[in-house]
């Protein structure tokens, strides 16, 4: 079981907003037979950005996330090496074709060694 609770605050400027979110990622310890108790570690997380309207249907953002993920344990026993830290540059698009429908992309750029090198994420949206 895992529960993440955050804190997200907004502050809308005209034409843009910016935006920051805090959040802690609790992971419940589990139960293998074969490997005993595995606790994966837990995480604390930070992101921050801003959004900017470049017209009534488009607007583009950029925001840097980052995650720490404190050390997993096996049978009460940290693992080595199992820390990570994971810091992602992000710069999104969206685009209103109408009231109905929209276009959504984002381009992730991992800037720690422990993050994907790149996402590219695109997300139709469509009301029928």
């Amino acid at each position: 079981m895992s529960i993440q609770p955050s804190l997200s605050a907004i502050y809308p400027t005209d034409p843009g907003v910016f935006f920051g979110n805090l959040s802690y990622s609790y992971n419940d310890t589990t139960d293998d037979e074969e490997t005993g108790e595995v606790d994966a570690g837990d995480g604390i997380g930070i992101s921050f950005g801003l959004g900017v309207s470049l017209n009534p249907r488009t607007s583009m953002s950029l925001s840097y996330s980052h995650k720490h993920v404190l050390e997993s344990e096996i049978n009460n026993e940290k693992i080595a090496g199992s820390e990570l830290d994971i810091g992602q540059l992000i710069v999104g698009y969206s685009f209103r074709y109408s009231s109905q429908s929209s276009i959504n992309t984002s381009l992730a750029v991992g800037v720690t060694d422990d993050a994907q090198d790149v996402r590219l994420n695109v997300r139709f949206q469509s009301a029928l």
